[in-house]
């Protein structure tokens, strides 16, 4: 299954989120975008994590978080 890059937060993803909070999982949103890791925040119902990753307030990288999606929502 491919979606596109940076699309939110997939049905697929939400179901995947709630039973990873149902079983005390960590979800880890490392490797999504902005808009995913901000839906997933949403999303979930208990805390989670972004392993290994830094804002782009420390160092301006592409691959670094802004806090903000693709549509500007902070």
């Amino acid at each position: 299954m491919r979606e596109p890059a940076n699309a939110g937060l997939s049905d697929f993803g939400r179901a995947a989120m709630a039973e990873m909070n149902r079983l005390g999982v960590i979800v880890d949103v490392a490797h999504s975008g902005g808009r995913t890791s901000l839906e997933a925040a949403k999303a979930s119902k208990k805390p989670m994590v972004a392993s290994h990753s830094c804002c782009t307030a420390l160092n301006n990288h592409v691959r670094f978080e802004t806090g903000c999606s693709d549509q500007g929502d902070c």
